[in-house]
């Protein structure tokens, strides 16, 4: 389906990973700034379990930080549970509207869900950019 043929922004991935690393490295406790780390030091790697681990650790301490949700969702979307990334986003999207290409990857995941009408705005949307 569209995983097979489209894959999320890795530029949306390392932007989040450097934002909520940045954040949890200078306003929180050394466990946020642990699993930050240890979060995209797994992702880089491509060990998606590894890093949804960590990063849902992170969103627990740090439940309002946009990118902390926006990279569960390309973790979530990697590891093919589309339902679950496309919540990601919604709560990315609620926190930071502001967050670029979350149009996409929610368009991409909903897609996967065979959601075609939610989808194409979306998708839409990232053709344009």
């Amino acid at each position: 389906m569209v995983g097979q043929r489209f894959r999320p922004s890795w530029a949306l991935a390392a932007g989040c990973v450097s934002a909520a690393l940045a954040f949890a490295q200078t306003n929180s406790g050394d466990a946020s700034a642990r699993y930050a780390a240890a979060g995209q030091q797994a992702l880089a790697a491509g060990r998606y379990a590894e890093a949804q681990t960590d990063y849902e650790k992170l969103a627990k301490l740090e439940p309002g930080i946009a990118e902390v949700h926006a990279t569960l969702a390309v973790i979530d979307f990697k590891l093919r549970d589309y339902e679950r990334a496309v919540g990601e986003v919604q709560t990315a999207q609620r926190l930071k509207p502001s967050l670029p290409k979350l149009d996409s990857l929610l368009g991409m995941a909903q897609a996967e869900l065979g959601r075609f009408a939610e989808a194409l705005p979306g998708l839409e949307k990232g053709f344009k950019q």
